[in-house]
């Protein structure tokens, strides 16, 4: 199998720099992986114009060494909420050797998926059908997407059964939902159905007086 290419970047030109030293220590722990090349790329090393960007002031070797590399590793400080300018001034010279801007869609998939079967690492991929059944059963297996179903099943017997036409109606659309995009991939989708589904299945204060 051949090994994965991985250089380790400095993100930061600022003198004094902290991040040098987990950069260094990150660097020295990746040479130790097996089967994992690396490199120590320092920002403020990089020949870089700052009269223009993008393709038209890319450099040679750096731009080769994106070229080959499987992945990057970032050692990045925080700047105002962001990351450093000079850093993204680097990267923007090299678009055409990143795979940043195809998305999560079928494009940067197959993108990703070829680099690493040329390398055998097939059982490495990350599989997202956009649908949540499909996007559990590969994930967990049978069992999780069993459990979905029942967890589905179970929210709308208890909206049949308390007459709650907004639980059943919300449940059936999230079920409808679910089959062209996988929600539970993101913390977001996950928190919004919860918090939805105990408001909707609380019986409220009149069919507790009821019961």
């Amino acid at each position: 199998m051949a090994s994965l290419f991985i250089p380790v970047i400095l993100g930061t030109a600022r003198k004094g720099r902290r991040s040098e030293h987990v950069a260094r220590f990150v660097f020295e722990e990746t040479k130790k992986r097996a089967g994992v090349e690396t490199e120590f790329v320092d920002i403020c090393k990089i020949p870089m114009r700052l009269d223009d960007a993008g393709e038209q002031i890319k450099d040679p070797a750096f731009s080769d060494l994106v070229t080959r590399a499987d992945g990057l590793i970032l050692v990045v400080p925080e700047y105002n909420h962001g990351y450093p300018g000079l850093l993204k001034h680097a990267l923007d010279m090299n678009l055409k050797e990143f795979m940043f801007g195809n998305g999560i869609g079928a494009q940067g998939n197959d993108v990703f998926e070829t680099r690493l079967r040329a390398r055998g690492l097939t059982h490495h991929l990350w599989y997202n059908a956009h649908n949540q059944y499909i996007t559990t059963l590969f994930s967990i297996g049978l069992s999780g997407l069993i459990l979905l179903s029942a967890i589905i099943y179970y929210c709308i017997h208890l909206g049949i059964k308390t007459k709650n036409v907004t639980l059943i109606s919300f449940t059936m659309l999230t079920a409808f939902a679910m089959s062209s995009e996988s929600i539970f991939e993101r913390a977001s989708g996950t928190a919004f159905f919860c918090v939805v589904m105990l408001l909707l299945s609380n019986p409220g204060e009149d069919s507790l007086e009821k019961t």
